[in-house]
């Protein structure tokens, strides 16, 4: 299961450890991986594939800024919706600065 795990630090910035759970990238989930999600997650409840929104986020592009951005587009759509951050060993943490 998918942890995320906040380190509050001095300058009000934190850090969010992501579990990696697998080290590879994919351009895009499939109804295979969203198959394999379903499964490992069953307390999500999924429905089917086809009446989620995916948005994908590869270790190359795991950031605040990405993150929010799926965030945001995830809010504008009609169908639920499902963001998938893929990790890696290098790639399992997104950066979290305070605006206060």
């Amino acid at each position: 299961m998918t942890t995320f795990n906040t380190t509050a630090r001095k300058n009000n910035a934190r850090s969010l450890r992501i579990e990696t759970l697998e080290s590879r990238e994919m351009l895009s989930v499939s109804a295979a991986d969203f198959t394999a999600i379903k499964s490992q997650y069953e307390d999500l409840n999924l429905g089917n594939f086809a009446d989620y929104n995916t948005i994908e986020i590869t270790a190359a592009q795991l950031s605040e800024t990405n993150l929010q951005n799926a965030i945001n587009i995830a809010g504008t759509t009609a169908k639920n919706d499902l963001i998938v951050l893929r990790t890696n060993v290098s790639h399992d943490t997104i950066t979290l600065n305070s605006t206060s």
